[in-house]
């Protein structure tokens, strides 16, 4: 039976600077970090944006995106 091993990691926005950080130390563009995942062999299963709401009319802005990656345990 397959096993996996799996990884969370969680990308923050700061809305004063527009941009993106991961929360395991590093930062920079999500998309080089995800192509640099694929390539180790890890596979995103489920990305879920969380959202920063502010004020009385609900407005607000996407304050974190989870990412779930999995692959197969050697």
């Amino acid at each position: 039976m397959q096993k996996w091993e799996y990884m969370r990691l969680a990308s923050e926005y700061d809305h004063k600077t527009a941009v993106w950080s991961w929360d395991d130390g590093g930062s920079g563009k999500v998309t080089a970090r995800l192509n640099a995942l694929g390539a180790e062999g890890w596979e995103l299963v489920s990305e879920t944006p969380q959202a920063y709401i502010y004020g009385a009319g609900w407005s607000g802005y996407t304050s974190c995106v989870t990412y779930i990656f999995k692959r197969p345990l050697s």
